[in-house]
């Protein structure tokens, strides 16, 4: 590299960091607690009814900027649609960690509308428990996938918490049938 273009791009590094570094500095912490209901959607539908679902997530976000980014947990549990099939009983668990990116559309006032999208690690868990004249015993599977998720949400802050709710779609790139939900979720939200 030649010596006349290391001071422009040391200039301009130094530019950068003086820039961004005191809104890193005051990068606020949130985290956010809440539950709801959950629909199947689509194949999963066929089989299950709505369920419910857990959340906790940690997020980060710059008030300087309308981007934030949070990691979440989810727990949703759908239990078997009862019209069905009689004398058996089943349910789907789906455990999920999420990664996603935040966007407030009305960044800074008391109620924020924000949009949210992600990838994430899917784990769902069939269990089965049959004591019917053809059925009878018990079983489960356990699969490990990836998948997307979308939607948007509102929260409104008072001071250090908050409220919130929001809705999103997560499609599941399971083996076999594709799995997809629109779990809603109200909570609470503790910190910037």
């Amino acid at each position: 590299m030649r010596l006349s273009h290391v001071f422009p791009a040391a200039a301009l590094a130094a530019l950068c960091v003086s820039t961004f570094a005191p809104a890193t500095a005051r990068a606020q912490v949130s985290l956010s607690l809440g539950g709801g209901p959950t629909f199947p959607i689509s194949n999963l539908n066929d089989t299950y009814s709505t369920g419910y679902n857990v959340m906790a997530a940690l997020g980060v976000h710059i008030p300087t900027s309308p981007f934030g980014i949070r990691l979440d947990g989810m727990f949703n549990q759908l239990p078997d649609r009862p019209d069905l099939f009689g004398g058996t009983s089943f349910h789907r668990q789906i455990w999920t960690a999420n990664a996603n990116l935040l966007a407030s559309l009305v960044p800074g006032g008391p109620v924020v509308p924000y949009l949210i999208a992600g990838v994430g690690f899917y784990n769902s868990n069939f269990n089965l428990s049959a004591s019917n004249n053809s059925l009878s015993g018990n079983g489960s599977t356990n699969d490990n996938d990836l998948g997307v998720n979308g939607g948007g949400g509102v929260r409104v802050n008072f001071g250090g918490i908050g409220i919130f709710g929001e809705a999103r779609y997560h499609y599941i790139f399971s083996s076999g049938t594709h799995l997809q939900m629109i779990p809603i979720t109200f909570g609470v939200r503790f910190g910037g």
